[in-house]
């Protein structure tokens, strides 16, 4: 599965306005099963994240949470991208940098001209 970033920030919008603590069956849509398990994915990403949290049940073999809330974490991160057009500039800046990274297993520190590694360009998305 790749990371949907607006679906991320969907999520979280609907659990910080839900009047309860909502399920995941309350976030995702009804019928699609591919979108369902893409919804049930996420979720559990953010709760991986610390951005959510909640009782944990069994579907399709694993923990998912039910009775949903926002973490602090949770809160600060949809404060940083709640408004949609300073989400919209975010996003096509991230899309628009090209970042040339040294691996060398550790990107702390630059590597030394005696190091070997490989040069790649990494694009964000």
């Amino acid at each position: 599965m790749k990371r949907d970033m607006d679906l991320v920030r969907e999520l979280l919008l609907k659990i910080e306005n839900a009047t309860d603590k909502p399920s995941w069956r309350a976030l995702a849509p009804q019928g699609d099963e591919t979108e369902i398990q893409r919804v049930i994915g996420h979720i559990r990403l953010l709760d991986e994240a610390g951005l959510i949290r909640g009782v944990k049940s069994i579907h399709g073999g694993s923990d998912i949470p039910e009775n949903i809330e926002l973490t602090w974490k949770g809160h600060e991160f949809l404060n940083d991208v709640r408004d949609l057009v300073i989400w919209g500039k975010t996003k096509e800046r991230a899309k628009a940098i090209a970042v040339s990274v040294w691996v060398t297993g550790s990107l702390e520190t630059p590597p030394t001209s005696s190091e070997s590694g490989e040069l790649r360009t990494i694009s964000a998305h």
